[in-house]
């Protein structure tokens, strides 16, 4: 995953300087508008997981971190064992490690992809309850404290009045 986004991969290898506003994760290079419509179109990279660059910008930070390609065997990575919790690439599914791991365990890349999406949604939903839930609680603090003081403002008042008006009406 790039750390920064400028400018289009392809069109800087032409030249010519065209911002980027999608992150082909497949291909980890950033492609402007129109390179985007052809990649999109590409037998070759049309089923490619590409992200708005703005989207992409708000995952967690961990997953710049996240390697695309097995160390073991420099293939990309496809699947992700649940078993070992690791990603794996081909050659990975079949060595002693993980050819045991069942194959329900083993989950397509994209799919973790998309929970996580999902994940990071859910998670800035709860997040806007929760801020939601404290300013309410805050309101409703308010409101008791003004209804106290409401209350407390009409009895010193009634006792005001009463007060004034026994004193009115009691003969001297």
């Amino acid at each position: 995953m790039a750390n920064s986004f400028d400018n289009c991969g392809i069109c800087k290898l032409r030249y010519i300087s065209k911002q980027s506003v999608i992150w082909c994760s497949d291909c980890e290079e950033e492609l402007c508008q129109e390179c985007s419509e052809h990649h999109s179109l590409s037998k070759a990279s049309q089923n490619h997981n590409g992200f708005p660059i703005n989207e992409y910008q708000t995952f967690p930070s961990f997953i710049g971190n996240i390697k695309l390609h097995c160390d073991d065997h420099n293939e990309k990575y496809l699947l992700f064992c649940k078993e070992h919790n690791e990603c794996v690439c081909r050659k990975c599914v079949i060595t002693e490690k993980h050819g045991e791991s069942k194959e329900s365990l083993m989950v397509p890349i994209e799919d973790v992809i998309k929970n996580s999406k999902i994940s990071a949604a859910f998670t800035e939903i709860l997040s806007s309850f929760q801020e939601l839930n404290d300013n309410l609680c805050l309101i409703l603090g308010d409101r008791q404290k003004n209804i106290s003081s409401l209350l407390d403002s009409k009895n010193t008042q009634f006792r005001d009045i009463s007060g004034s008006t026994a004193d009115k009406l009691s003969p001297r």
